[in-house]
């Protein structure tokens, strides 16, 4: 009896509808998990690969563990991470060669995003952990971020970013948590960061830079709690003609002093640029050197709590060097030397600023004036346990004497801007 034989191009055949079958499935799938805490859905062994395959919208789920790689995300998409069981978090740390170049800042410095987000709308990320530990970063020459949207929009939210410092150098002002910017007149970027706790960083915590960048800054913790050397740090920084809003934000722990610079709490705009409009609301501030400063014109400066701003002579809780600003509602307890100053240093006249409805407990002088500042209202406010209510000049005395031993300077400057 004869006998059929299979062809020895069958099971080829096969196999190669299985590895299309495969493809197709992976190119369909909107969601994918990264790691293998989940079944029936396509599994990708890094998030970097699982970034790549997903289509542009798609969602990446990561499973808890730690993930050693730099992510680079060029499409639309949700980076999320996941529970399994009882175990929850989703760590990037750099790799076992350490971070590299992966961008470029908007006048060509060179960048460095452990997640970088370049070029597209639409990316959300959330319930991550970006580590900067080990990152191996060879000097300070590139910029450095945890998370870095670029020319991009989307939202941060339930993240932690910590551990970005340049390791070469304790005094670059560089390694940051979180980088907002765009390319002024080519792009624009519009990030929500939220919910996010971002801490032991060198350069600042949130950063916003460059007009046509708009972010909205809403209910996170930033604190440099064990951070006790290197240049200062600012906590958040919208700056550079960068606009938008920060409320609810704890700011904590910031008390580094460098020659004439000081650790600030948060800047809203920058000396010799445009008008900022920015909104800072209902923030907190505990142990600041210097808790806000408005750089540029036209911020409104409400309701916010604002608690040991001493370390150092001439930094105030609040420091207005330009024009047109709103500041009202305010309770201030515990500055140095004012709990307002109002100061003509920084190229603007210091002019048109409202100061009216604050509280302020404790401090050689309710308000600072400085010599040659004229055309504000500031009154009226209510004052407790204050030397002067107003006073003119460049600093008060006696001042109180810090929490902390810090340097002290009588002419505080924020950080130096970057690019």
């Amino acid at each position: 009896m004869q006998q059929t034989r299979q062809p020895k191009l069958m099971p080829v055949i096969l196999a190669i509808a299985v590895l299309m079958t495969l493809e197709g499935q992976r190119a369909m799938a909107t969601t994918v998990v990264v790691g293998t805490c989940k079944t029936g859905v396509v599994q990708y062994s890094s998030i970097q690969t699982a970034v790549n395959g997903v289509p542009p919208g798609g969602t990446v789920q990561v499973c808890p563990g730690t993930y050693y790689e730099q992510v680079l995300i060029t499409q639309s998409l949700t980076l999320i991470g996941v529970q399994a069981g009882t175990a929850k978090a989703a760590i990037v740390m750099p790799p076992s060669n350490g971070l590299v170049n992966n961008l470029t800042a908007a006048n060509g410095v060179p960048f460095v995003a452990q997640i970088g987000v370049n070029g597209v709308t639409g990316v959300n990320i959330s319930d991550l952990t970006v580590d900067g530990t080990n990152n191996q970063l060879p000097d300070c020459s590139a910029i450095y971020g945890g998370i870095v949207y670029r020319n991009a929009t989307g939202t941060v939210n339930q993240v932690v970013t910590k551990n970005q410092f340049e390791p070469s150098n304790s005094t670059c002002f560089n390694g940051h948590g979180i980088w907002v910017e765009n390319d002024p007149g080519v792009a624009t970027s519009n990030v929500t960061i939220e919910n996010s706790s971002v801490h032991d960083f060198q350069g600042t915590g949130i950063i916003a830079h460059n007009p046509g960048t708009t972010v909205t800054v809403n209910g996170n913790a930033v604190a440099n709690t064990g951070v006790t050397a290197g240049f200062v740090q600012n906590g958040i920084e919208i700056g550079n003609d960068a606009t938008g809003t920060a409320s609810g934000n704890s700011i904590s722990d910031l008390l580094l002093t460098n020659g004439i610079y000081t650790s600030t709490g948060m800047i809203v705009g920058s000396p010799n640029h445009g008008p900022s409009n920015i909104t800072a609301t209902k923030n907190s501030f505990n142990d600041i050197t210097g808790a806000i400063y408005a750089g540029a014109d036209g911020n409104i400066i409400t309701s916010n709590k604002i608690y040991s701003s001493l370390t150092g002579v001439g930094v105030a809780g609040i420091y207005i060097c330009s024009n047109n600003n709103t500041v009202k509602t305010n309770l201030l307890s515990f500055s140095n030397p004012a709990g307002v100053v109002l100061d003509n240093s920084c190229g603007s006249a210091a002019t048109g600023n409202v100061v009216t409805g604050n509280t302020i407990n404790e401090g050689c002088a309710g308000i600072l004036v400085t010599p040659g500042v004229s055309g504000n209202t500031v009154s009226p406010n209510t004052f407790f346990n204050v030397s002067y209510t107003q006073l003119s000049g460049t600093t008060c005395s006696p001042t109180l004497t810090p929490t902390r031993s810090n340097a002290q300077r009588t002419h505080p400057l924020p950080t130096p801007e970057h690019p």
